[in-house]
């Protein structure tokens, strides 16, 4: 799940062009790219498309309203209509609590959609505190999304642009959040996906805020456009080197365990059981 490109429900144009592209996964969003006296018309409109035709996207999703708004329950009503093979994933913004999680699982089984998958998006201090009991909160939550724009205002941090980098700090400013979620995701053997980065026109930033969210262990990042999908997807998937020295590497360490040494010098580090893990995380994360 290295690229999931969010697109507005309300434009038909982006809408379309969404539905033939081979990614990852497609990301139809009811929510904050949706005036509200256009979320209606952007549900009607995006349900028939779907009923008419499945994405080429690996997963197909789509970002309800936040459980406290007025149209959440309208849009899973719209889209329990779609055939199963519609959609496999609704995306809950904003998310707060386990009770926002339980009743949004108890209205998605009454209107028979048994087969969907939930994204949870972590967006706010509260949710963030929270971060490990909603990971495990139900058993059909595949993954947990930061929210870097809401998330910053919400924490009064001084800046305009969602998932910026820097600023007076030389790090992330928002890598203790990322730390956290993608600490409890993978606690619970769940996705974690990294918001957006805002700026298209900034190509190294975004390639820097991959790399960092990537190295922080997330499995996958938003796009907001299809020119960022190539660098988030480089930034998601192992280089040929790396690949090679993870096969180097156990090949090193089975020879050493095969002659009764726990470890070995192998290029100049040490190497021992907790690196042949490292290498075969390396390896299954090329083949996915």
């Amino acid at each position: 799940m290295r690229v999931c490109l969010s697109v507005p429900a309300s434009s038909a144009r982006m809408v379309d062009k969404a539905m033939d592209l081979d990614i990852d996964m497609v990301m139809f969003d009811l929510e904050d790219a949706v005036a509200a006296d256009a979320k209606a018309g952007a549900r009607t409109e995006l349900c028939a498309t779907l009923a008419d035709r499945r994405p080429k996207a690996g997963v197909s999703a789509v970002r309800m309203n936040a459980w406290t708004s007025p149209w959440s329950v309208l849009d899973i009503e719209a889209l329990a209509a779609l055939p199963d093979n519609a959609l496999d994933v609704l995306v809950l913004p904003k998310t707060e609590s386990i009770e926002q999680v339980s009743e949004l699982e108890r209205v998605v089984l009454e209107f028979g959609m048994t087969h969907v998958k939930f994204d949870l998006q972590i967006e706010s201090p509260a949710s963030l505190v929270r971060v490990e009991a909603l990971a495990s909160s139900a058993s059909r939550v595949a993954a947990l999304v930061f929210g870097p724009a809401d998330f910053s205002a919400a924490m009064g941090m001084p800046q305009l642009t969602g998932g910026a980098l820097g600023g007076a700090l030389l790090l992330d400013p928002l890598v203790y959040a990322k730390s956290r979620i993608a600490v409890a995701a993978k606690a619970e053997s769940r996705l974690a996906i990294d918001g957006p980065f805002l700026d298209l026109g900034d190509t190294d930033g975004l390639a820097r805020s991959a790399a960092i969210a990537a190295q922080l262990g997330f499995d996958g990042k938003w796009a907001i456009h299809p020119s960022q999908i190539e660098t988030i997807v480089a930034a998601f998937t192992p280089s040929a080197a790396l690949v090679d020295r993870a096969r180097a590497l156990l090949h090193a360490y089975e020879a050493a365990t095969s002659a009764g040494t726990g470890a070995v010098r192998f290029e100049g580090e040490m190497i021992d059981d907790a690196s042949r893990k490292m290498a075969l995380s390396v390896l299954a994360r090329s083949r996915r």
